[in-house]
């Protein structure tokens, strides 16, 4: 599932992965030569990583038992 938002005019997808049946987020990544860095927020899992050009920021959120909800942005 994805979705497309505006927030304060910020354009952010939001998709639930489902982690039982494919990959996490950060795997993904990995598979698709994207390389990432964690930022050091200490009650938020956020990373930064660069595709097509296009610095992005992505917040992960643990969902149900087998779930991570990611809303990504650009700058």
């Amino acid at each position: 599932m994805i979705e497309k938002y505006t927030h304060y005019g910020v354009n952010v997808v939001y998709q639930i992965i489902d982690t039982f049946k494919n990959n996490n987020f950060r795997q993904e990544l990995k598979e698709n030569g994207i390389a990432w860095t964690d930022l050091p927020i200490l009650d938020t899992d956020v990373l930064t990583y660069v595709k097509d050009g296009i610095t992005k920021y992505a917040c992960i959120k643990k969902g149900a038992e087998y779930a991570e909800r990611v809303y990504t942005y650009a700058t």
